[in-house]
């Protein structure tokens, strides 16, 4: 399922970002991936990160490898490794380099309703791509995002009698899942956070369930 991003986000992003109560977070524009592609692997961030030079642009291309800043470049490797495009997609939309201002924002009255408000957006996304025809494997990559997503995203209807994260664990795969669909929770996997090892391990358990979903 391609979903274009610029369409479906870029009026209720302006809204938000003309809110006059949320202002003071605004200090730069929003920013997205334009397209998420038809594809079967996605990876899960929480916020694009402040560059000086690139304030002007609101939806990036993520399709020009050698254009990628180098926190996607894993992300390209492991499709690469297996043939397919990869999507991307931030909970939030702001511009911020750490995460511990996500944390920040949340205390705040006006700072939650802001970020409640981006991720109304982005988990209206996800559930697009949980109501797609063919299985899903998404790679959660960056820990706030993974206890967001663990206390907030309502996957009853795609696993219809699970009433938590545990009952949806999967013994054969080694991750979670949902009905035809996979999830990964992992450390960031750029930048040498993830170890290469914990890398290997993932592009491992990640061979094991596009191999399943692909026969």
């Amino acid at each position: 399922m391609k979903i274009h991003l610029e369409t479906e986000l870029k009026e209720h992003l302006e809204q938000i970002w003309a809110n006059p109560d949320y202002q003071k977070f605004c200090e730069h524009s929003y920013m997205a991936p334009s397209v998420i592609p038809d594809t079967r692997l996605h990876f899960i961030g929480l916020n694009p990160s402040y560059t000086a030079g690139h304030e002007k642009v609101q939806f990036f291309d993520l399709s020009i490898p050698e254009k990628l800043h180098r926190y996607y470049h894993k992300f390209q490797k492991i499709a690469d490794d297996h043939g397919i495009e990869w999507g991307y997609l931030d909970l939030f939309f702001f511009r911020k380099t750490s995460s511990k201002q996500v944390e920040a924002l949340r205390k705040n009255k006006n700072g939650g309703e802001f970020l409640m408000d981006q991720q109304k957006l982005s988990f209206g996304i996800l559930r697009k791509l949980m109501e797609s025809d063919q299985p899903q494997v998404i790679v959660v990559c960056n820990a706030t995002s993974r206890k967001i997503l663990k206390k907030y995203f309502d996957f009853s209807h795609y696993a219809p009698g699970k009433s938590s994260w545990d009952d949806l664990w999967d013994d054969h795969f080694g991750t979670y899942r949902m009905g035809k669909h996979f999830w990964f929770f992992s450390g960031m996997l750029s930048y040498g956070v993830t170890e290469n090892e914990t890398f290997r391990r993932l592009e491992w358990q990640l061979k094991k369930v596009i191999d399943h979903i692909n026969k």
